[in-house]
């Protein structure tokens, strides 16, 4: 069930199609997933990351799945079809995109 349910998050949130880059992610995203308690809270609180022996651990399991996912959002920035992706991943980079655009206008920063 577990398997199912990764290949779903690969596929309809983080939008992955690369045959490579499908494989590294589900070789390494159990060991994020399943790393501990005290890890998975260090995951969400930044401060606890900077503490021993989370750091070490977290960083471990944390450093090959983000290349990963940031090698994904350079991929969805640079498609020319990205308004045609349905996957989140893809959605998330255009709602940036157009706040970025939207804060890069004169009339919202102080310019008339």
């Amino acid at each position: 069930m577990s398997e199912i349910t990764l290949e779903v998050i690969l596929r309809t949130v983080i939008g992955a199609s690369d045959p490579a880059r499908l494989a590294a992610l589900r070789a390494v995203m159990p060991k994020l997933l399943n790393v501990g308690q005290w890890a998975s809270l260090a995951i969400a609180t930044p401060e606890l990351q900077r503490r021993r022996p989370v750091a070490g651990v977290v960083a471990t399991a944390s450093r090959r799945p983000t290349g990963l996912l940031y090698a994904e959002i350079a991929e969805r920035r640079a498609d020319p079809h990205l308004d045609e992706r349905t996957d989140v991943l893809a959605m998330l980079v255009r709602a940036a995109d157009e706040r970025r655009a939207q804060h890069d206008r004169p009339s919202n920063c102080g310019i008339s």
